[in-house]
């Protein structure tokens, strides 16, 4: 496959180094180094009956997974409030074999055309998981 680069003026290219991309600064295109990584993932293990998630420590990410690992019964898992982190995923898997329930503190889920508040899943499927996106205003299972 080829590039053609149709502004070839508006490439500004000095002193590349290893690592390095191209950005648009609005003008030119530049070399660039990444001050941190464009995608960061959280991991995060359950071993309680409950855990609320909290709006900051899903903020400084880009996805956040959870592992449920608590086994001695049902285990609650709420969503910060889909306002408070936008443009984020949270993927909750289930290892252990007990019911799951997730939560969100505020604003409802959208699967398809279907809106909800809770999200259980039956004990006896350990393995499942669920995905979650913030469009910033509410949740929707993807």
């Amino acid at each position: 496959m080829k590039i053609k680069l149709k502004q070839i003026d508006k490439i500004n290219v000095s002193s590349p180094i290893a690592n390095q991309y191209l950005k648009y600064d609005g003008t030119n295109w530049i070399n660039s180094t990444l001050t941190s990584s464009p995608f960061a993932v959280a991991t995060v293990t359950n071993n309680a009956a409950t855990l609320t998630i909290s709006s900051a420590a899903v903020a400084a990410t880009n996805m956040y997974v959870v592992i449920n690992l608590y086994s001695s019964g049902t285990a609650t898992i709420t969503l910060p409030a889909a306002s408070t982190v936008t443009n984020i995923q949270v993927v909750i898997k289930n290892i252990s074999n007990q019911q799951l329930t997730i939560n969100t503190t505020t604003g409802t889920y959208y699967d398809s055309s279907t809106t909800v508040s809770t999200i259980i899943n039956p004990a006896g499927y350990a393995g499942f998981s669920t995905t979650f996106f913030s469009n910033g205003t509410n949740w929707y299972v993807i």
